[in-house]
């Protein structure tokens, strides 16, 4: 009895290390991320309050059919122009990401659950939670601000199913260096 419950214990423990090795890796300048399988890759121009902004955003959809709990998997990084950094000093990260939040929380027309501060190795962040479509989904996202670029990761899944192995995973597999 112990033999099979250790042989099933090892197939258990390597079909996850299988599944863990097929995502893709995205590396960029300045950073690094594991998504499911290949993001869609986009770059806008964004207007904001000082002015225009290039917004490099990769997203990915899971077919419907998948098991896959989440529905979204996102990621995006805006570079500031350094001389608001230099004028603002610590106060400018705190802008910006108190910004990002509330852009977030209405560009769902949701509600904000929680907010509270993290760092990823040294640099400072931020991780909130929204209620999107009054209960239907919930968004998890990390915004993390390395002098002047800002980091956004994002997952969405319907509620009930947020807190799940792939959006821990694809959260906390951004490496910025």
């Amino acid at each position: 009895m112990l033999k099979l419950f250790l042989s099933l214990a090892l197939l258990t423990l390597l079909l996850s290390l299988t599944q863990m090795q097929d995502w893709y890796k995205l590396e960029g300048k300045g950073f690094s991320i594991s998504f499911p399988a290949a993001p869609a890759i986009d770059s806008t121009d964004v207007e904001s309050a000082i002015g225009k902004l290039r917004t490099y955003t990769y997203m990915f959809e899971p077919e419907e059919s998948s098991k896959d709990s989440n529905v979204l998997y996102g990621f995006s990084r805006v570079k500031y122009p350094e001389k608001y950094l230099l004028q603002l000093g610590n106060n400018f990260a705190k802008g910006v990401m108190d910004g990002m939040i509330n852009g977030a929380v209405k560009s769902v027309e949701g509600k904000l659950l929680s907010d509270k501060e993290v760092s990823h190795n040294g640099i400072p962040g931020r991780q909130i939670t929204v209620d999107y479509g009054n209960g239907t989904a919930i968004v998890k996202m990390n915004f993390y601000m390395n002098r002047t670029d800002l980091y956004s990761v994002q997952t969405i899944a319907y509620t009930g199913k947020e807190n799940n192995q792939n959006a821990e995973r694809f959260l906390k597999s951004l490496v910025i260096k």
